[in-house]
């Protein structure tokens, strides 16, 4: 019904409302047209839509069976994950995304499922499921591809994997079993329960500095992953307390020390 009533009021475009949320004064809403084009509308403030194409497959394919997945970051900025129906190829994965600069949309290295968040360093997240286990699946801002972080579960057999995102982010990811009799969830919040035996005794708080040609990690001990703009791994090492990482070119860095995230310009 909810895609009726915006059919409506939109008036020539038609197929349902596939997925909506709000953040801010936008509440995106994503569907397909008549003409193959897949489209976003954002309600702003004083009830005016506004429309963009994020693709067209007039004349190469369709989306007339295809569901597009949509999720919205904190910055309003939204982003998708299709399955259209290419002549010759059949179902293929795409993936868009709207900055600043308008859409940038790609064929992803791996299918990506539709469910994905974003976090506050505007790394994307989902997870994927096969039967050795449950992954933790990222893309890093202006790196196309796709890479498995870690391995949240050996669960043999999940299906419908789900992914969400806190204010505080941290991730929540659910799953059934294959006969949909178990309904298991997970979280990487210490204090709910996380991907590990047991959370910490204490709360660790990750600080991140500039130092000459680097930078400093101090409040923590323990595994830490220095990443480039790239997405390269450059360091994966155990600290102990106040560490310097140098030397390093200027640009920015990104950190994961064990479940927390940050990142440091280098100058």
């Amino acid at each position: 019904m909810t895609g009726l009533l915006v059919c409506t009021t939109i008036g020539w475009w038609h197929s349902a409302v596939l997925h909506s949320g709000t953040t801010g004064h936008l509440a995106p809403v994503i569907f397909v047209d008549s003409n193959d084009y897949l489209a976003i509308y954002g309600d702003k403030e004083g009830g005016t839509w506004q429309y963009d194409t994020v693709d067209n497959l007039y004349d190469i394919g369709g989306f007339s069976t295809s569901l597009p997945y949509i999720y919205v970051d904190r910055w309003n900025h939204p982003y998708v994950v299709y399955y259209p129906w290419y002549s010759g190829y059949g179902y293929r994965c795409r993936y868009g995304f709207r900055d600043n600069s308008g859409w940038h949309t790609e064929f992803p290295n791996m299918d990506i499922p539709r469910s994905i968040v974003v976090d506050s360093l505007d790394i994307v997240h989902t997870v994927m499921h096969d039967s050795s286990g449950v992954y933790h699946i990222v893309r890093y801002p202006n790196v196309r591809a796709w890479r498995q972080l870690e391995r949240i579960d050996t669960f043999s057999d999940a299906q419908k994997c789900k992914i969400a995102i806190d204010s505080q982010g941290y991730l929540h990811v659910a799953f059934t079993n294959s006969d949909r009799t178990k309904l298991i969830y997970t979280t990487n919040n210490p204090e709910v329960g996380v991907w590990e035996a047991s959370p910490p005794e204490f709360r660790q708080t990750l600080i991140l500095s500039m130092a000459p040609s680097g930078f400093l990690i101090s409040g923590y001990s323990g595994p830490i992953q220095v990443y480039d703009s790239g997405g390269r791994l450059l360091m994966s090492r155990e600290i102990k307390g106040k560490t310097l990482v140098s030397p390093l070119s200027p640009g920015v860095y990104f950190v994961m020390a064990g479940k927390q995230r940050g990142k440091v310009a280098v100058r």
